[in-house]
């Protein structure tokens, strides 16, 4: 159990490092069970390495980043909180013995992403137009959020997945338990 929270925690923390605050760009297409991730254990410690990533785009385009070479605090804060939404869906995600049938895993896995993520976001460079570090600002930004907001951003983030993906089943069914979890993990972290 505790190496695989510390899976989760460093897989999240790769992911949340090359997230791009100010253009949107992520790492695309991951998966779990499809190798791209390596893990090595020494000693009972993990190393988790993203060994292969299928595209680095953005969810969707800062075209005010991209008019006027500013960056809208506001919308880098909205945009960060889309990302986290949707690490944390599909960080439950997987396929029993890597190439079997979708799984869900269970809720350590959403305490371990939060830390990961936010492991990954104290090594993102300041944003200048951001009034203190982005690590603080966006620990505001979720504290306000309600598990509604949380909810509703979540389930627009599943209408993104392809609507005929077999995951997409698998997290209609436990989005809203997994909302909870993740509010009541935000709640306990900040």
């Amino acid at each position: 159990m505790e190496q695989s929270a510390d899976f989760y925690r460093q897989a999240a923390g790769i992911l949340t490092y090359y997230y791009n605050v100010e253009s949107f760009e992520q790492i695309l297409s991951w998966h779990h069970g499809a190798g791209d991730f390596v893990v090595n254990i020494d000693n009972g410690d993990l190393d988790v390495k993203l060994v292969s990533a299928r595209g680095y785009a953005p969810l969707f385009t800062n075209s005010t980043h991209l008019k006027n070479g500013e960056n809208d605090v506001e919308l880098i804060l909205q945009a960060l909180l889309i990302f986290f939404l949707n690490l944390t869906v599909r960080m439950r995600l997987d396929r029993y013995d890597g190439v079997g049938d979708i799984v869900w895993a269970d809720g350590p896995a959403v305490q371990s992403t939060l830390a990961g993520f936010f492991d990954g976001l104290a090594l993102k460079p300041s944003v200048a137009s951001m009034p203190d570090s982005l690590d603080k600002c966006f620990r505001y930004y979720l504290s306000v959020c309600t598990v509604e907001d949380l909810y509703e951003l979540s389930n627009a983030s599943v209408k993104t997945f392809h609507r005929r993906a077999p995951e997409v089943r698998v997290v209609k069914q436990h989005l809203k338990e997994h909302v909870e979890e993740l509010n009541r993990a935000i709640g306990k972290a900040l």
